[in-house]
């Protein structure tokens, strides 16, 4: 068996900051659950703290669903993540026929993403592709937390690539990106460096995603209204979810199915 699964279709790899202990749990307990054709695991760093690190050590040993780098777990170091990311798949699940690199704060609509990589694989031969929320004609900020030094970035706009919080890899795309990043100078936000700078210099074409994402109201409207007669089909709930929302869209998931058809809400 690769990575744990027989046929594997999807591996979900979780970018996760060590001290989101319960945003894991409530993954692993909603739409992160053991199902067929699925592997699920937590990417992280090393923590800054060592009681944190300490913790993650039993929940390691509890779960099992753990890799961890060799680098200190912060926002300048995500690229090493998501590089580490790739390195998983390409080493450890080269079957699996996607990669879905997601946030610990996002909700994944698990039995859509299931139906619609088959529909795309079955309507799509040209595979050098990412799917994602497009990132097209952003500024280089030069000040706050996104501040980028002229020396690290002389460019002033970044090429047009993903919003990290949930990129869809197709298998032929995953190796040659893993194998670009070893000669490319690093750059440390990683969505910019993997899916914008990577992707450009490989001509890989961008899918958007953004009418499979569910918006601020419209989380609020099954959340908080219970608004059930929801039709449009979505694969993510949007980022920055915290753990109460994420239970509720995976109960309404779980309950309620779309009418209309997926693959008519991709931008190409």
């Amino acid at each position: 068996m690769i990575c744990g699964v027989k046929q594997p279709i999807l591996l979900v790899l979780v970018h996760s900051a060590p001290e989101n202990f319960e945003k894991r749990k409530a993954i692993r307990e909603t739409w992160g659950q053991d199902q067929e054709g699925v592997k699920l695991l937590f990417m992280l760093g090393i923590a800054n703290e060592s009681e944190v690190e300490k913790t993650l050590e039993e929940e390691n040993v509890q779960y099992k669903d753990f890799v961890q780098g060799n680098f200190i777990d912060t926002y300048h170091n995500l690229t090493y993540k998501h590089v580490m990311v790739l390195k998983y798949a390409v080493y450890h699940c080269p079957e699996a026929k996607f990669l879905l690199k997601v946030d610990d704060d996002v909700f994944v609509n698990m039995p859509n993403l299931k139906i619609f990589m088959k529909l795309f694989m079955a309507q799509n031969s040209e595979r050098k592709k990412i799917l994602c929320s497009r990132m097209c004609g952003n500024p280089v900020l030069r000040e706050g937390r996104w501040g980028v030094e002229i020396s690290e970035y002389p460019e002033s706009m970044y090429p047009n690539h993903c919003s990290g919080f949930a990129i869809l890899y197709p298998h032929d795309t995953i190796f040659a990106l893993y194998s670009e990043a070893q000669k490319t100078k690093y750059f440390w936000i990683d969505d910019v460096h993997v899916s914008g700078t990577l992707a450009k210099k490989l001509c890989v074409t961008h899918i958007g995603l953004e009418e499979l994402i569910l918006s601020d109201d419209e989380v609020v409207e099954i959340v908080d209204s219970s608004f059930i007669n929801n039709t449009k089909p979505f694969l993510f709930g949007r980022m920055n979810l915290d753990v109460h929302q994420i239970r509720i869209l995976w109960d309404f998931v779980s309950k309620y199915t779309p009418k209309k058809v997926i693959l008519d809400y991709l931008n190409y």
